[in-house]
């Protein structure tokens, strides 16, 4: 875990907002292999905002990683698994 990791961890909403805020023209921030999107075709869609701990989201990114899939289709996928009772059909 890096030093700036660490310090955010301690941060409230309002710290990490403001800390992110003076940091968002820091390229350093960014991550150097950039992760593939895919665009969704038939229309529009939603944008739904979820919160996750540190720790449930390094989770989800490795799952979806190891599956080769998107994290946003990852948990769109579990999801509708969850509420249907069925495998969610990839779009």
């Amino acid at each position: 875990m890096t030093t700036e990791a660490t310090a955010t961890e301690a941060m409230t909403e309002e710290e990490l907002a403001r800390y992110y805020e003076e940091r968002k023209e820091d390229l350093s921030q960014w991550e150097t292999k950039p992760r593939k999107i895919r665009v969704r075709r038939g229309g529009p869609s939603t944008v739904f905002s979820i919160r996750f701990a540190p720790e449930e989201l390094k989770l989800i990114q490795d799952v979806a990683e190891s599956r080769e899939v998107t994290i946003s289709d990852f948990i769109r996928r579990s999801a509708l698994e969850a509420a249907t009772g069925s495998v969610a059909k990839t779009a």
